[in-house]
């Protein structure tokens, strides 16, 4: 009886395997707190509620915040405790007095994304899963015809309302880097994915980086 380790899987079965248990691990939870407040010196902030706040699942994931109206990063820190749909206590104090921050929150899935793509042969693609996908740097850099399809749905009510069924957002955690990198890429594709979301503190890094000036 030929041992069944030995039989070779069809490579397009084999992609499909590899693809689907990668992309598995990206959790889609990504949520916003707007016109939120925070004192100097206080770990805790409280948020007007809309459009999502906050919820118990909240603890423990990472939290990013800053102004309205000039954006960057002034909290950079995790989700302590939950005490409401419009409070939660941070797990450093704020910097500053403000009432006009704009935070986002969620699973950061800069790790789950870019072990996916690392996973994936030349020529074959990641499928992401619907809603809000908070992540850092997505490095695809020297990938051959890598192609990233988001699932079906319109993204510009993502804000608003539950998913799935409203598409995909990939939204930026850092602000120092371009959201995917693409640098040396052949051929890359992308299938409606939203890059970043004006609901963001993170600006002006939403983008797809594809040349990089090495000369200065």
């Amino acid at each position: 009886m030929e041992d069944l380790l030995s039989i070779k899987l069809p490579a397009a079965l084999i992609f499909l395997l590899v693809s689907f248990s990668a992309s598995a691990q990206i959790v889609p939870d990504g949520k916003f707190a707007l016109t939120t407040a925070a004192s100097a010196g206080s770990p805790v902030i409280s948020s007007s509620g809309f459009p999502h706040a906050f919820d118990a699942g909240a603890v423990g994931k990472p939290i990013q915040c800053g102004e309205w109206i000039t954006g960057g990063i002034t909290i950079n820190t995790t989700i302590a405790a939950y005490t409401s749909p419009t409070q939660v206590t941070l797990a450093a104090n704020a910097p500053s007095n403000s009432t006009t921050l704009q935070c986002q929150w969620g699973t950061d899935n800069t790790a789950a994304i870019n072990n996916a793509i690392a996973t994936i042969p030349d020529g074959g693609e990641l499928r992401l899963p619907c809603g809000n996908i908070i992540t850092g740097s997505i490095n695809a850099t020297k990938r051959a015809n890598l192609h990233l399809i988001a699932c079906g749905g319109t993204n510009n009510v993502l804000a608003y309302t539950t998913y799935p069924g409203r598409g995909t957002a990939l939204i930026n955690n850092q602000e120092i880097y371009a959201l995917i990198d693409w640098v040396g890429t052949n051929r890359p594709r992308l299938s409606s994915i939203q890059l970043g979301h004006t609901f963001s503190p993170v600006v002006g890094k939403t983008g797809v980086l594809f040349a990089q000036d090495n000369s200065g």
